[in-house]
């Protein structure tokens, strides 16, 4: 998680998709990173993964 965004890494190990948040849902504008940090390794944001239930991408 990076700012209340919730990240899974991709297949590739190398890349990142938004799957939800944390907490509250967003509101207005939301911006989304091209790449996210997770202790020392950074990874590009490729896609928007939409997952079913509360605290997904619809």
């Amino acid at each position: 998680m990076v700012d209340g965004l919730t990240y899974e890494v991709n297949p590739d190990g190398a890349s990142v998709a938004l799957v939800g948040w944390h907490g509250t849902a967003p509101t207005g504008d939301l911006s989304i990173p091209s790449q996210v940090t997770s202790g020392a390794d950074t990874y590009t944001v490729t896609a928007l993964k939409s997952l079913g239930g509360g605290g997904g991408i619809h």
